[in-house]
């Protein structure tokens, strides 16, 4: 959308490698939750502490969704010009509130509270640059990001085109969902 005259085969190699660069971005986010979790928290509340952080993840990838459902009504592509802005107003509405979450985060909070709420809290933790930089030159570990970038980052990024494809071939997720009740009805 942004480029109209990139190379569709160039577009497609651009948007698998995002979709992996994507999905090692996602092993971070899906263990800050019991790394904030066993910073700040005793261990009788971890458990509860992990999941809301799990389940805002992922609530906010499907409020984001709902939102693109709004904000990018337009579904003609012979007006590009206004697809083009609705999209990059969508995006820019994306990224507002993680900028003003992460400045916030920056700006007040500290690396962990002032008495540690249990005693693994207090162990001394392997500083970032020197564990980044051993995992890194980790052949077995790269290639466990790479796998887990490409099983889980790709197909999640093209599901959400699903509809999109389907709907080329006639085929109404509606019609597919009735289908289905009624085999397991029958099946019963």
């Amino acid at each position: 959308m942004i480029y109209p005259d990139l190379d569709e085969t160039l577009f497609t190699v651009v948007c698998h490698i995002s979709a992996a660069m994507n999905g090692v971005s996602g092993i971070i986010f899906c263990s800050a939750p019991p790394a904030v979790s066993s910073a700040w928290f005793p261990p009788e509340e971890r458990v509860t502490a992990t999941a809301i952080g799990a389940l805002l993840n992922g609530l906010g990838n499907g409020v984001s969704f709902l939102i693109a459902r709004f904000m990018v009504p337009s579904s003609n592509t012979s007006d590009l010009p206004l697809l083009r802005r609705e999209i990059v107003n969508y995006l820019v509405f994306l990224a507002i509130p993680p900028i003003i979450f992460f400045l916030c985060v920056l700006i007040y909070f500290p690396s962990g509270p002032k008495t540690p709420p249990s005693a693994s809290a207090t162990e001394e933790r392997v500083p970032l640059r020197s564990s980044l930089m051993t995992f890194i030159s980790s052949y077995s570990a790269m290639a466990l990001v790479l796998v887990v970038a490409v099983s889980q980052s790709v197909p999640g990024a093209w599901s959400a085109m699903m509809v999109t494809n389907l709907s080329k071939l006639q085929i109404d997720g509606q019609v597919l969902a009735l289908e289905k009740i009624h085999q397991v009805h029958f099946a019963l």
